[in-house]
């Protein structure tokens, strides 16, 4: 019988029994990620044909066989064979019908597929079920991944991994479209995509069909292509021997050991032999990398280029290189299984001088394991430091160097303030540079020149230091290691001053502080002057982010020079202010501030003090000021001006007087009051307001009238707040325009 997938839930319970094998189609193999293209590019050119009205566009997806048995409410669809178009076909309705807000009554179908192979595919897919996403992160895997109902053990599980690739690759599909009325081609009686559905027991089929049909059972794994491709390619006997003795002996012992110890142990025992195949492969991945980019040689995946696997592996060295490697880590794990912890470390309160922080999305000091669950050419999530980092303790592994403390915590220091000078097509020379490092008995810095070069110069800086000062040692290394600055101590000197302020600095500046915290804090430095740094056209005043004060105080900053001729002066001068006021604390030092305003013409800064509206909502920091003016005429939500941006003197005017009549929209716009009949609007001028009238021209306007007429505005509408010669406000312009607005409001 000939039908649609709609047709399908509509009649039917769609249950993947528990003998099936996991969803496949999203694997990330290049088998699968051909078929799974291919079939989307199928399905998704018959939706565009009848979305161009084209009446016999069709897509056949072939047979389904199942068992159709009585159930309540529905009959329930046990399919045997057709489990992978089902699943993909579900997660098309489910992507389209939330992309484009389909009605619950038309939806409600898609709860009437489950998965039983697993309880977590199950609980999965009521999960997503039940999702609406906002589309609000650069894609849904991203969005969904980050919902609070989402376990971090379903990265782990084949299936949920291969729907979330699916619904990835959908999504591409979907946005090329171009399209917003995909759900009702979809959902139409003439529907493009049909299969045709046999019960088995209809159509007098025999049990044992059931076994037979699933006779195939799973597929080899990737990796064991990997082991049977890979001998072939060795270019001697013993590199091919001691390949087959040591794959499946110590090196695979080692890979299980370290998963036992990992969160892959929740996993039960099938479920972990498949994931020591894939750990095996990206830890064999990463190592064929990082010798690839060096050689410079093309390589994209173990299996999936075995030509250019065999032109690296054809290299004597670099298949020796892999061996001492896995020889080398399986060794270390049984004989130092201590080594990662003894050099690394993630948590503050865990620094020793002979420790180097790490900062990584990971958390995991242990870099192999990092690799081995995480390493993915394509998504990151080992990143390019981190990569540069376990090569320098593989090569540490292997040569067993002196002075690898200080080596690798210089590497730590480099590879995490070279962002912008990472990237996977020139990392090669980084490679290079890590290696000529870790094995120079010198320890030469000199041999860095990939790298920031503000931060070489810095290490080059730090190093003479210590040999001249080597007591210091603890106070660097425990600056360095703040996770605000995170190895860039660009900002401090290195003289006598640099013990007191060290001191102050991670006393004041706390990683643990709040959103709260950090904003209070930026109101602190005000008190010692102007910190801020310009980008672009607009002024960075920092926000209640830790992210953002870390590029604010280390280099390139937002400002490279304005980083020292303005932040520098200001945070030493808070730093060497309570090293001698020790007793005072932040909030002390802010009322001071704000007291001595009283007496004193109020500038820009004394605004950001007294009103905390002028940070609220402003995540990124970012001002816009008046260029004919020392005030802000712009606090931006993030950085552009197509996305929410306010006068922060209307706010914060707006909230104080607290009356439904003012309105303030979140575009730069003008207050607008509204009394009666009459409008006028407010806005803000660098010498104070503007009122205007904002009725009909036909129409009179008894408020701005009667404010002329009372003197309260100049007949120009002009609201003027007294100041000096400088421009700047001798009166608190927020209370003045608090009295104004009250004043329009009580007018009748």
């Amino acid at each position: 019988m000939k039908i649609s997938f709609t047709d399908i839930l509509t009649q039917n319970e769609v249950v993947v029994p528990i003998i099936q094998r996991d969803y496949a189609q999203g694997r990330s193999d290049a088998k699968s990620t051909t078929v799974r293209q291919k079939f989307l590019e199928a399905i998704f050119s018959v939706i565009q044909s009848a979305l161009n009205g084209e009446q016999n566009a069709v897509l056949e997806l072939d047979f389904i066989y199942g068992y159709r048995m009585e159930g309540k409410p529905h009959y329930e669809f046990y399919p045997i064979d057709g489990q992978q178009r089902l699943t993909t076909l579900w997660l098309l309705y489910w992507y389209v019908s939330k992309q484009e807000w389909a009605d619950v009554a038309e939806t409600a179908i898609l709860q009437k597929f489950r998965y039983e192979t697993r309880h977590s595919t199950q609980v999965f897919c009521q999960k997503l079920t039940s999702f609406s996403p906002e589309f609000s992160y650069p894609d849904i895997v991203q969005e969904i991944k980050d919902q609070p109902w989402y376990f971090e053990s379903w990265d782990y599980d084949p299936s949920v991994r291969a729907m979330l690739v699916m619904l990835a690759d959908i999504e591409k599909q979907y946005q090329a479209l171009a399209s917003g009325n995909v759900w009702a081609v979809l959902t139409r009686p003439n529907n493009p995509l049909l299969l045709y559905m046999l019960d088995m027991k209809q159509v007098g089929l025999p049990d044992d069909l059931y076994i037979k049909m699933n006779s195939r059972g799973k597929p080899l794994t990737d990796f064991e292509y990997f082991k049977a491709g890979f001998m072939e390619m060795l270019p001697a006997e013993d590199l091919r021997q001691r390949f087959e003795n040591s794959v499946d002996g110590s090196w695979a012992d080692f890979i299980w050991d370290v998963l036992h110890s990992s969160r892959a142990a929740e996993q039960n025992d099938t479920d972990l032999a498949l994931i020591a195949d894939a750990c095996f492969l990206r830890l064999i991945n990463y190592i064929t990398d990082i010798q690839a980019y060096v050689a410079g040689l093309p390589f994209t995946e173990i299996n999936a280029s075995p030509k250019e696997t065999a032109a690296i592996y054809g290299n004597r060295e670099r298949v020796e290189f892999l061996f001492d490697t896995m020889d080398r880590l399986t060794q270390q794990y049984i004989e130092d299984p201590g080594f990662w912890d003894r050099h690394f470390y993630y948590e503050s309160g865990e620094f020793v001088d002979a420790k180097v922080r790490f900062y990584f999305q990971n958390k995991q000091v242990n870099l192999v394991k990092s690799c081995l669950l995480s390493y993915e050419k394509s998504d990151r999530r080992f990143s390019l430091p981190e990569q540069l980092l376990l090569y320098a303790c593989i090569l540490q592994c292997i040569h067993q160097t002196d002075d690898f403390n200080r080596k690798i915590r210089v590497i730590r220091n480099l590879v995490i303030n070279s962002d912008n000078e990472l990237r996977i097509n020139t990392i090669g020379k980084a490679l290079q540079e890590v290696r000529d490092y870790i094995l120079n008995d010198d320890g030469d810095i000199g041999v860095f020149g990939y790298f920031k070069k503000d931060q070489i110069q810095e290490e080059k800086d730090k190093q003479a230091h210590l040999e001249q000062q080597p007591r210091i040692a603890t106070t660097l290394y425990r600056l360095e290691d703040s996770s605000l600055l995170r190895g860039c101590i660009s900002l401090f000197d290195l003289d006598d001053t640099l013990e007191s302020r060290s001191r102050q600095f991670l006393s004041i500046f706390k990683e643990e502080n709040t959103g709260e915290d950090w904003r209070k804090l930026a109101n602190l430095l005000l008190c010692f002057g102007d910190y801020t740094q310009d980008d672009g056209e607009l002024t960075n005043v920092l926000s209640g982010r830790q992210s953002d004060w870390r590029k604010f105080f280390t280099t390139p900053a937002y400002n490279k020079q304005q980083l020292f001729d303005r932040t520098k002066p200001v945070l030493m001068a808070c730093l060497d202010h309570f090293e001698v006021q020790q007793n005072e604390t932040p909030d002390a030092k802010i009322q001071s501030a704000l007291a001595a305003y009283m007496l004193q013409p109020k500038d820009w800064k004394y605004y950001f003090l007294r009103y905390g509206l002028f940070r609220q909502n402003c995540n990124q920091g970012y001002c816009s000021w008046r260029p004919d003016s020392d005030y802000v005429v712009y606090k931006m939500k993030e950085r552009q001006f197509n996305g929410y941006h306010w006068d922060p003197f209307l706010v914060a005017i707006q909230r104080l007087v607290n009356d439904e009549r003012n309105e303030l929209n979140n575009y730069g716009g003008n207050l607008n009051i509204t009394v009666g009949y009459d409008l006028l609007s407010v806005s803000s001028l660098a010498n104070g307001f503007l009122v205007k009238n904002r009725n009909d021209v036909s129409q009179p306007n008894a408020m701005f009238g009667q404010l002329v007429q009372e003197q309260a505005i100049l007949n120009s509408g002009l609201f003027l707040v007294k100041q000096d010669d400088m421009g700047i406000d001798l009166e608190d312009r927020i209370e003045k325009g608090v009295e104004l607005i009250n004043k329009i409001l009580q007018i009748q």
